[in-house]
């Protein structure tokens, strides 16, 4: 198949009569506010004091098991003195970007729940991985690792039964899927990404890790190589938190990073320890898991909520 045809935009899957996500204002402000190193502890409160159902959501996460012991929260302030302001802005943003994954996807599907467990992993990995980078960037590395692959979604409607299998290691990322979208779409999903955070507004930093994130190592900043490192390894570390067989590119993208064997082990057990705490906190917050899906487009965790009630 030839790969030079026109590359597929947003405005063409407008034409196509597929609804163009709507990003919550909310998650572009927070974004915003975590990416000025400059921002106050009370100006990322304030944000989220503006929406009720986030606040709601919050405050269930932090009250329920997946921060431990018991506790008795009863609001944004007090869960930023009992839990951290780093730790309510992740909340937060894992909670917004949720919101984006049940919007762009009409059904709940095994690839839907591929696609989301992928970017939370990398999300995971990302920001540890800036932890040893960068630490005032970890927040900002975590949302891009849980919007780097949305657009998948929309390609996903596009070419509905034809998409690669995105629970395939091989087949749903890396150079194979590179090479399929370029075949039959002329773009990728990180091009469009890149134009779907344009078109919400969201940060430059955000849009250009997202775009760039399968651009040659050698065309990418360190910003973008400590990503892409982050991308692939997700691919590679399983549900036990055990990595399967890396590349010796992925190896030396490690060692660059001064992560060796024993390095590597820690952040995988660390990786897998968090991705429990983010599953956890999905559930707490009633939203919907693979193992609850979305019915008619209702969360089944709200709705049983509501029929006891």
């Amino acid at each position: 198949m030839a790969t030079d045809i026109a590359p597929l935009t947003l405005e063409q899957i407008r034409h196509r009569k597929i609804d163009l996500p709507v990003c919550p204002d909310m998650l572009v402000r927070l974004s915003q506010v975590l990416g000025n190193s400059r921002s106050h502890v009370d100006e990322i409160v304030g944000v989220i004091q503006v929406d009720p159902t986030l606040i709601s959501q919050i405050l269930r996460v932090a009250n329920s098991a997946a921060f431990g012991t018991a506790r008795n929260i009863l609001s944004i302030p007090q869960a930023v003195i009992r839990l951290g302001v780093d730790e309510i802005a992740r909340i937060a943003s894992f909670l917004l970007t949720k919101r984006l994954f049940q919007q762009g996807t009409r059904a709940w599907t095994p690839a839907c729940e591929a696609l989301w467990q992928h970017s939370c992993m990398t999300a995971v990995v990302a920001r540890k991985l800036a932890g040893r980078w960068n630490p005032r960037m970890s927040d900002t590395f975590f949302t891009v690792g849980m919007l780097h692959d949305y657009a998948k979604t929309l390609l996903l409607q596009v070419a509905p039964g034809d998409y690669p299998d995105l629970d395939d290691p091989v087949a749903g990322h890396g150079e194979a899927l590179l090479i399929w979208e370029q075949e039959h779409f002329g773009t990728s999903h990180a091009r469009l990404g890149g134009e779907l955070l344009t078109h919400w507004g969201l940060p430059k930093t955000l849009v250009d890790l997202v775009a760039q994130h399968h651009l040659p190592r050698a065309d990418s900043g360190q910003a973008g190589q400590l990503f892409d490192t982050a991308n692939r390894l997700a691919v590679h570390l399983d549900e036990a938190g055990q990595t399967l067989p890396l590349s010796p590119d992925l190896l030396r993208a490690l060692s660059d990073l001064g992560i060796d064997k024993e390095v590597l082990a820690v952040i995988s057990r660390e990786a897998q320890a968090e991705m429990d705490k983010l599953d956890a906190m999905r559930r707490a917050g009633n939203v919907s898991s693979g193992a609850h899906r979305l019915v008619g487009g209702v969360d089944p965790l709200e709705r049983s909520a509501s029929e006891k009630a």
